[in-house]
């Protein structure tokens, strides 16, 4: 019976080869874009009927397997990630932003004067930066490489001031261990890189949409102002703010 198995499966040629390997699960990297998908549906058109077959297509698994791997991802059912933003009624962002300080400066000589650098890890620095600079609208500041690592930054062209930094994880700054988990946490879509601002949210809005920018979240009232959430292709999202006038 064993040998008559054996014989089958390498009769089997490339169709058995084909279902061992689908078994074997696939890497976090490979899997989390595409329940980023199904969840960015979520944030968007969480006001619309949405089913577990809608998001599982949207995902492009099927019902089971979304649900399994959706819950493994993020700890929760999709029907209960749907259900708590139904009831928040708005997209994720940050959380500081209504309270950001005003005033109050101090003029001594050795307080800190200005941020010059922030960034966010990204998946493939040539792809970030065609999707910044192309999509985006931002000027490259560095493209370097000093010891195998590359420094790339990039900025608006209205803040030259100031560079954002597209790094990916790994040495020198991460060991390998950290980088997969970084890069993990960057591809479920669970890391948030700022906010830009912009004297008019709609029309930006309409123009990077129509570059190909994701949206998370159209321009919508905020008390601090107007606001659009999107992503950058590697799963970072960012507030897109046209502050309210004092």
């Amino acid at each position: 019976m064993v040998r008559r198995r054996a014989r089958a499966g390498q009769g089997g040629g490339d169709e058995y080869h084909a279902r061992v390997a689908a078994r074997r699960p696939a890497s976090a990297e490979s899997v989390l874009p595409h329940l980023r998908a199904a969840k960015d549906l979520m944030d968007r058109a969480y006001s619309e009927p949405l089913d577990l077959d809608a998001l599982a297509r949207r995902a492009g698994y099927s019902r089971y397997h979304f649900l399994r791997a959706f819950r493994d991802a993020y700890g929760e059912t999709p029907r209960t990630y749907l259900t708590r933003r139904r009831q928040s009624g708005r997209s994720p962002r940050l959380s500081a932003l209504p309270t950001l300080a005003r005033g109050g400066r101090r003029k001594e000589d050795d307080m800190i004067k200005r941020l010059s650098h922030a960034g966010v890890p990204v998946l493939d620095q040539d792809s970030a930066k065609a999707l910044y600079t192309e999509k985006l609208g931002f000027e490259v500041r560095t493209d370097a490489t000093m010891d195998e690592f590359r420094w790339l930054t990039v900025g608006p062209p209205d803040q030259p001031d100031f560079e954002f930094i597209l790094y990916e994880p790994g040495p020198p700054m991460h060991d390998e261990e950290s980088a997969q988990h970084i890069r993990a946490l960057v591809a479920k879509g669970a890391l948030g890189g700022g906010v830009w601002e912009t004297d008019d949210v709609r029309k930006t809005y309409e123009e990077l949409s129509a570059n190909g920018v994701e949206f998370l979240q159209e321009p919508a009232e905020r008390p601090y102002g107007i606001e659009a959430v999107f992503r950058d292709d590697s799963g970072n999202w960012f507030s897109l703010t046209q502050r309210t006038q004092p």
